[in-house]
């Protein structure tokens, strides 16, 4: 049988935390659980710019060369921009780049852009046929909603500007230029009517939430 010394020494200790050791335990708890909830915030954070930096870049990249691909391979006699108002205080842009009555498939067409500044969305179009008049531009501007999502380039293009560029002039058309066409088979009638040119700045910004990024190159229509 145990003695009175044997059984103190195995007696459980009952005895608890006081308040002031309590109150040390729960601040000590706090500041570490606030520090490393601000590290995985800051860390998210930076995550979140990063990835927003290389969508804005790889947004602008893939609309690039998608416009440029397409400008290099279009139909220099037959090329239009074609710029017009949205209803809302912006302007609309179109560019046509021609017509292949003999292409075999789609992916040997030329390309239509249309960009939309009241939704700030690029869309990319098969040619339909010849332009002979802006009703024929307006074909791909009126397109409906749903077969405008199956052409969407871009939802992010903050603006978008095309203009001609005189490889003999240091002279640009003006915007009334662009929307002054009534029966357009060329550049603007006024700016240099006898040899056209087949240069194409293109001139876009892409914003994704508060990050942008701006591409600025003139392609050259290789027929």
């Amino acid at each position: 049988m145990l003695d009175k010394a044997q059984l103190k020494k195995y007696q459980i200790d009952n005895k608890g935390l006081t308040l002031i050791e309590l109150i040390v335990s729960l601040a000590i708890s706090s500041f570490v659980i606030l520090g490393a909830y601000s590290l995985v915030m800051i860390g998210s954070k930076n995550y979140q710019r990063a990835n927003i930096v290389t969508n804005v870049q790889q947004e602008i990249s893939f609309a690039s060369n998608m416009v440029g691909e397409a400008i290099r391979s279009g139909d220099s006699e037959n090329s239009i921009i074609w710029k017009l108002s949205d209803g809302s205080g912006g302007t609309d842009v179109v560019l046509y780049l021609g017509y292949n009555p003999a292409a075999v498939s789609s992916a040997e067409q030329k390309r239509v852009f249309h960009y939309d500044d009241s939704e700030n969305k690029l869309y990319v179009y098969t040619s339909e046929g010849e332009v002979t008049d802006t009703a024929d531009l307006l074909v791909y501007v009126n397109k409906a909603d749903d077969v405008k999502k199956e052409h969407l380039v871009s939802k992010y293009v903050d603006s978008f500007d095309l203009e001609s560029v005189c490889e003999s002039s240091d002279v640009s058309p003006s915007l009334a230029d662009y929307q002054g066409m009534l029966n357009v088979t060329h550049w603007p009638a006024s700016y240099d009517p006898v040899t056209g040119s087949k240069l194409i700045k293109v001139t876009m910004t892409v914003q994704i939430k508060d990050r942008k990024d701006n591409s600025d190159i003139i392609y050259q229509i290789r027929n």
